[in-house]
């Protein structure tokens, strides 16, 4: 086994110091060697300021060949110079170049100065002048850098486990994974457990057996302690191996979470209300440690047509406050939830009360490439992408139901246990369980982290896919954020190594409700590309950094899916809920959720932004509202505690694609046509038989997979 981790060692690496001051170009061999101040205080999104006095608690950060920002290329200077003397009085070397000699290093005839100046850059002009002191041989200052070992499990078919490890296996360029090997030296999921909710699982997989926890599972449609599957019943099964399947282990598979347990909650078919809750509050109020449900998986929701507007009951979203709440010891059940496949339907994955929750993080789906999946439906409610593939050359390999059961029938050396890049297993059911192996990962390695900042942590670490796409943006947080990717891609390595050294958000803020003075008559919605917009000015009495808004409209309309409906907030990020015109029931009472602004500040004027993209049905907003969720620290606490964190392991941003990686493309709010569309849900339907089959679904709802 070879371990690969993101652990910082001491490297002896030569610094000649070219100037005096900083920021300055150094030569490091062959290389260009940029010096930066890395403080507190006065900070960029970075954590590093570029002009100005240096102070005391500062340190020094250097970037090879330019390459600000890129953890591969980082080094931390220490306050500490490394010499070679031959034939010199160590102590009075380092007196003339105003040092105080520490004592030997590990080598005989080398040794360890420290300057006397108190500010940061006083190492390099105190290597500098040592290494021009005569009976010196050499001087350096210490610095670090960030090495990786390498660990890659045994499972044989973990080669083509592109999802994990990209190395061209789908026919695309090597890289668009879930940076896994990077994470799993540091973290493995042992001590966690992932909640299957979803069709029967087969437990006895050889790949699924050893982290299976059947004193937390049970069959919550059949009544019984006993969730193994149904006949026809594949898709849990798949799903629990994506997430959870024993790694290293010497057969199949591995899954993202490789040494975590898991539990089955088997919900399939027609459920109620309380089953549903059942499902959400499972062990919320556990108090034994080794019982708790660390993250709940699910990938399932309402049908994707592209015109149905549904969410959870009162019963179940009380079931999810309660486990973000009181579950885990306190610090919250991290729900992950499929999207939705609905995108070549004119589906938006808004109009899912389930995935766009802000209890829940909704997770799209991309190809090998990085690119929007086919199927995967676009939202602003959208946290992250997982790589998932396409029919019929690029599905995941994981676990399958045995023999000829499941989705491969193949009689094989491995028989049909498990699937193949062939055998067209795709879907957001699969980027779904791939969060949640990430999230337990995340809390593996700091079991300290609430809910709430374990979203944040695999949000600041993304990996923005697919830099050309016209709907990324950067956030007044410095976030990267797309419509169609969410934060990015899931980056379960550099997510990881960061959580480490995350000190957390800190308390929830008491949630602020902003109104507008805008609608004292119905605002019309206009039928050009020029959007109508009503005007919110939140406040709130204590400091308030966005975590999450939800947005409530009422809307008289005809076709209600020919609107589009645009959050702006202060910093002028744009969230923005797609038109889907295939929907074309009327009117809508609703409530949108995103986390577009996350880390932004509360203050400031917010705006709603309206418009009607299809000619011909003319429509009103007469009512509209925010909810504000955030932590009770400012933006800019927030921030630094985000910068130090990164700077303490050398992390940094995701490589292009992490926080502030790439180019930001154009306002992701621009983009809201185009095939996609949404439904009604609650509030008026189009025909009796509408108002009908929605009110049958709303109390005997049907499990639909997302596959």
């Amino acid at each position: 086994m070879i371990l690969r981790s993101l652990t910082l060692l001491a490297l002896a690496t030569s610094l000649i110091v070219a100037e005096d001051t900083v920021p300055a170009q150094l030569s490091h061999g062959s290389q260009t060697i940029t010096v930066v101040i890395e403080t507190a205080k006065n900070a960029d999104s970075r954590g590093i300021i570029r002009a100005g006095a240096p102070a005391a608690d500062d340190r020094l950060v250097a970037w090879r060949d330019g390459r600000v920002g890129d953890a591969s290329a980082m080094l931390l200077i220490h306050r500490t110079v490394l010499l070679g003397i031959d034939g010199a009085d160590p102590a009075t070397v380092c007196a003339a170049a105003n040092c105080t000699l520490v004592g030997p290093s590990v080598v005989a005839g080398t040794w360890v100065a420290r300057p006397n100046a108190a500010d940061a850059t006083a190492v390099l002009v105190a290597a500098k002048a040592l290494a021009a002191t005569a009976g010196v041989l050499w001087a350096e200052a210490e610095t670090t850098s960030p090495t990786v070992s390498r660990f890659t499990p045994n499972d044989p078919l973990y080669t083509t486990q592109w999802h994990l490890k990209n190395t061209g296996q789908a026919g695309a360029s090597a890289g668009n994974d879930l940076n896994v090997e990077a994470a799993w030296s540091i973290a493995s999921g042992a001590g966690t457990t992932i909640a299957i909710v979803d069709t029967g699982v087969e437990y006895t997989h050889p790949d699924l057996a050893p982290g299976y926890r059947a004193d937390l599972s049970t069959d919550i449609s059949g009544g019984d302690a006993d969730p193994a599957p149904e006949a026809g019943e594949f898709h849990g099964t798949s799903v629990t191996g994506t997430a959870v399947a024993r790694g290293n282990n010497g057969i199949g598979v591995s899954g993202v979470s490789y040494l975590g347990s898991w539990a089955a909650l088997r919900l399939t078919g027609n459920f109620n209300d309380t089953q549903e809750a059942t499902a959400f509050g499972w062990h919320a109020t556990e108090t034994v440690a080794t019982n708790y449900i660390h993250v709940e998986n699910n990938s399932w929701g309402p049908p994707d047509s592209g015109s149905v507007v549904v969410g959870p009951g009162g019963l179940a979203m009380a079931a999810m406050a309660a486990s973000t709440t009181s579950g885990r010891g306190n610090k919250g059940l991290t729900i992950t939830w499929a999207c939705g496949n609905g995108r070549g339907a004119g589906d938006i994955a808004d109009y899912d009360g389930y995935a766009a929750n802000r209890y829940t993080l909704a997770i799209a789906a991309t190809t090998p490439d990085g690119k929007q999946a086919d199927y995967s439906e676009s939202g602003a409610c959208l946290w992250f992408n997982g790589p998932v593939g396409e029919s019929p050359t690029s599905g995941v390999v994981v676990t399958d139901r045995s023999g000829i059961l499941g989705y491969n029938t193949a009689v094989s050396a491995s028989g049909g246990d498990y699937t193949t890049i062939g055998s067209n297993l795709v879907g957001t059911s699969f980027s779904a369980p791939e969060a949640a192996g990430v999230a337990a990962l995340v809390i593996s390695a700091k079991p300290t982290l609430t809910w709430r900042d374990v979203r944040y942590v695999m949000a600041y670490n993304a990996t923005k896919n697919d830099t050309a796409d016209a709907t990324w943006q950067n956030n007044g947080a410095s976030l990267h954020w797309s419509v169609k990717y969410g934060f990015g891609m899931l980056n379960a390595g550099q997510a990881v190594a960061f959580a480490t050294a995350f000190e957390g958000l800190g308390p929830a803020a008491v949630p602020v409700t902003a109104t507008t003075a805008d609608l004292a008559t119905p605002l019309a919605i206009p039928e050009s590309t020029t959007p109508a917009s009503v005007s919110f000015s939140p406040t709130s009495a204590t400091a308030f950094t966005v975590e999450v808004v939800e947005f409530t409209v009422a809307v008289t309309h005809a076709k209600r899916g020919e609107v589009a409906y645009t959050l702006v907030s202060p910093a002028g990020t744009r969230a923005t809920v797609l038109a889907r015109p295939v929907d074309t029931g009327a009117n809508l009472s609703w409530t949108f959720t995103t986390p577009a602004m996350l880390g932004e500040p509360l203050t400031g004027t917010w705006k709603l932004e309206v418009r009607d993209t299809v000619a011909g049905t003319i429509g009103t907003l007469t009512a509209a509202s925010l909810k504000f969720y955030g932590t009770a620290r400012s933006a800019s606490e927030v921030s630094n505690a985000s910068s130090s964190a990164s700077a303490s392991l050398g992390v940094g941003p995701a490589t292009d694609g992490g926080l502030n990686g790439g180019t930001p493309g154009s306002a992701g709010g621009s983009y809201d046509g185009g095939g996609q569309g949404s439904t009604s849900g609650g509030c008026g339907a189009g025909s009796t038989l509408g108002l009908i089959l929605i009110g049958l679904w709303f109390s005997m709802r049907r499990l639909q997979s997302r596959r």
